[in-house]
C-alpha cells in the first residue's frame, strides 16, 4: 500500500534534519524554515492515510483568482517545478526499464507549510519519443521527514527495531533540559546471571548521602544492594518496581525486564529515517508511551537513534556492530516542554563475563567465608589460553553444586604454581533480607552451601570444564581449604586489556593484609627484580613487593602465583 505521510503545521522548522543535504540548502527556505531546529514542535500533527483514499487536491488541484473563480492546476503547478530554486541537473540514467533524465530541487509549499525534496524523471533524448515529439514525464519523486518530536500514529514500520544482546554496559549522560539538570551513570546488565548494576552521583538529599553509590540488583533473590563505594556502607532493600530495569510479575513482586523491555521497545516503534546526533549518522526509530514514568505516567515520544552500518563501517568496525547513541523523550503538555535526553557512550555487548558484581561489603566476616579449591594440572595448558573462560565454568559449577546465586560467589581469583591451579573465592550468606522475587526453591544456608562443596570435591565430582591449548577438558578439584587471599597492592594492577570495560571493577587495594593463624602476612616495598614481574608473601616472614603484572604468593614452602583478574 502506497501510503503519503505529511506534517500539516511547522514541518519546515526541521531545516537541515528535513531534506537532503546535499541539494537543499537552508538559505533556500523562507522565514519559517529558519527556526530553531531544536524546538520542541507542539502543535504539529502526523496524520498517515492511504494515497488512494486521501483527498490530493494539494498534487492535482485548483488555483484561486482574485474573482473568485478556480482553476486546475497547470502541468507545471503538479509538478511544482521552479519554484524555490532551480533545479539540480542529476544527469541519465536508467530506471525500470527507461533511460530518463532527472532533476531535483527542494521546494517549499505554501499550503502545507512544509519543505520536501523533489526529483522529476522525463525520458531521455533520443530514446523515448513521445507523439508530439517532446520529452514525457515519467513521475516525480517526492521526500520528506518526520521531525523530531513528531509520531505518526499508524506508519507501518518499514525497517525492524535492533537486535540487543542480553549482557551489555554504558555510560549515560543525563540531561533534563527544562530543569537543567545534568547527571552521568554506568550500566550493566547480565539477564543470564539476573543482575544488573549501577554506578553513579546520588542528587542531593539522598538517603544514601552524597558519595558516588555502586547499586547492585539481583533479581535470583529480589535483593538491591546500594554501596557507599567511599565509607564502604550498605544498604539493603526489595528491588523496586520502579527501577528502571525492573517490572511488576503480578501484583506483589517484581522481576528484571529482558533486553527489550529494558531498552522500553514497544510495537508502536516506527522507522523514522536518518538523523545525525553527536555528528554521528544514525537510524531513527520513534513511538509514543503512555505508561512513563512508571510512579506517574504520562504521554511522551520516544526516539531511539542508533549508528548506521555505513557510519560503522567508516569507522572501522570489522563486524556487523550495534551503537545505540541517543535517546531523546519529550512531551506536549508541559510548559516549558519536558525533553530528557540520554547520550549513550562505551557501549559494550558481551563483556561482562569477567566483571565480578561484587556485594562481599555487605556481608562482615561472621557471614562469609574464604575458601580456595586445588585442581592438579599445568595452568598454562588449562587455563591461560582462556582465562575467563576458566572462571566462568568455575562459577557456574560452583553455584550449581552449592545451590547459591551467582552473586553469593564473589572475588573469584586464579593462582597457580608448578603443578597446581587454585581458585580462591569469597561464599557469602544468604541475602539479609526477604526479596519480592518468586523464588523457586529457598537457597542453602551457608553453612549448608560449604558442606556441598565439600563434599563434592571429597567425592570427586566437582569438575570444571576449560579450553586448553588444545581442546576443550575438564579439571577435577581434589582439595579445597578455607583460607584469605592477600589483596593486591592497587599501584601495582596492570591496565586493563584493550577489549575490556574502561569501568572494570577491581578489589579494594586499601585494605592491609589479612592476619589469621594460618596466613599471616606482612609486606614490605623493595627494589624491583630485573627477571621477576610478581609480589611474593611468606608466612610469618617478611616479603618483598615488585611490580608488574602478576601477583604470587608462598605459604610455607609452596609458592603460589596470582593471576589478576582480567
Amino acid at each position: 500500500m502506497l501510503l503519503l505521510v505529511f506534517v500539516t503545521t511547522l514541518f519546515s522548522s526541521v531545516t537541515k534534519a528535513a531534506y537532503d543535504r546535499t541539494v537543499c540548502d537552508q538559505d533556500a527556505f523562507k522565514a519559517k524554515a529558519t527556526q530553531n531546529p531544536d524546538v520542541l514542535h507542539h502543535d504539529i500533527d502526523c496524520e498517515v492515510t492511504s494515497l488512494a483514499a486521501y483527498n490530493s487536491s494539494f498534487i492535482f488541484g485548483t488555483r484561486p483568482f482574485a474573482n473568485g473563480t478556480q482553476h486546475i492546476f497547470s502541468v507545471g503547478d503538479s509538478f511544482r517545478m521552479a519554484v524555490t530554486q532551480p533545479e539540480l541537473y542529476l544527469g541519465v540514467l536508467q530506471t525500470d526499464g527507461v533511460i530518463a533524465e532527472a532533476w531535483r530541487a527542494c521546494i517549499y509549499m505554501d499550503s502545507l507549510d512544509a519543505t520536501f525534496n523533489a526529483t522529476w524523471y522525463f525520458t531521455a533524448n533520443n530514446s523515448w519519443t513521445s507523439t508530439i515529439g517532446l520529452q514525457s514525464p515519467l513521475w516525480l519523486e517526492v521526500t520528506g521527514r518526520t521531525p523530531p518530536g513528531v509520531y505518526c500514529e499508524n506508519r507501518i514500520n518499514t525497517k525492524p527495531l535492533p537486535n540487543i544482546t542480553d549482557n551489555f554496559s554504558y555510560r549515560t549522560e543525563i540531561v533534563d533540559t527544562a530543569t537543567k539538570y545534568i547527571n552521568f551513570m554506568s550500566e550493566y546488565y547480565y539477564l543470564q546471571m539476573r543482575v544488573s548494576e549501577y554506578e553513579y552521583q546520588p542528587e542531593t538529599g539522598s538517603p544514601y548521602g552524597s558519595n558516588p553509590i555502586r547499586r547492585l540488583h539481583d533479581f535470583r533473590t529480589g535483593v538491591a544492594y546500594i554501596m557507599d563505594t567511599v565509607l564502604g556502607n550498605c544498604t539493603v532493600t526489595p528491588i523496586s518496581k520502579l527501577s528502571a530495569d525492573a517490572t511488576a510479575a503480578d501484583s506483589v513482586h517484581v522481576r528484571m525486564k529482558n533486553e527489550r523491555e529494558f531498552f522500553s521497545f514497544n510495537n508502536k516503534f516506527t522507522y523514522a529515517g536518518q538523523r545525525v546526533a553527536r555528528d554521528i549518522d544514525c537510524d531513527v526509530w520513534v513511538s509514543v508511551k503512555d505508561d512513563w514514568p512508571a510512579n506517574q505516567p504520562f504521554e511522551t515520544h520516544w526516539e531511539w537513534y542508533f549508528a548506521t552500518a555505513a557510519w560503522l563501517e567508516l569507522a572501522g568496525y570489522q563486524y556487523e556492530a550495534l551503537l545505540p547513541v541517543m535517546l531523546r523523550i519529550t512531551a506536549q503538555a508541559f510548559d516549558p516542554p519536558f525533553e530528557r535526553i540520554y547520550h549513550i557512550y562505551d557501549y559494550r555487548e558481551g563483556e561482562l563475563n569477567n566483571r565480578d558484581f561484587d556485594i562481599s561489603t555487605c556481608f562482615n566476616k561472621t557471614h562469609r567465608v574464604e575458601y580456595i579449591v586445588t585442581f592438579p594440572g599445568n595452568y598454562s595448558i588449562f587455563v591461560a589460553p582462556s582465562l575467563t573462560d576458566f572462571r566462568d565454568q568455575f562459577l557456574v559449577t560452583t553455584t550449581s553444586i552449592c545451590q547459591v546465586s551467582y552473586l553469593r560467589v564473589a572475588r573469584t581469583r586464579v593462582d597457580y604454581d608448578s603443578n597446581n591451579i587454585y581458585v580462591s573465592f569469597s561464599l557469602l550468606d544468604q541475602a539479609p533480607i526477604a526479596g519480592d522475587v518468586q523464588q523457586s526453591e529457598p537457597e542453602a544456608s551457608l553453612q549448608e552451601a560449604g558442606d556441598r562443596l565439600q563434599s563434592a570435591i571429597n567425592n570427586g565430582y566437582f569438575l570444571s570444564r576449560c579450553q586448553c591449548k588444545w581442546s576443550k577438558a575438564q579439571l577435577k578439584a581434589t582439595k579445597v581449604s578455607i583460607g584469605v587471599a592477600p589483596t593486591p597492592n592497587p599501584k601495582a594492577a596492570p591496565p586493563p586489556p584493550p577489549h575490556q570495560h574502561s569501568l572494570q571493577q577491581r578489589p579494594p587495594r586499601d585494605q592491609p593484609p589479612s592476619s589469621r593463624d594460618d596466613l599471616r602476612l606482612s609486606v614490605q616495598r623493595a627494589k624491583p627484580s630485573p627477571k621477576a614481574s610478581s609480589t611474593s608473601y611468606s608466612k610469618g616472614k617478611q616479603v618483598k613487593l615488585l611490580p608488574a603484572g602478576d601477583v604470587h604468593w608462598t605459604k610455607t614452602k609452596t609458592t603460589f602465583r596470582h593471576i589478576y583478574k582480567q
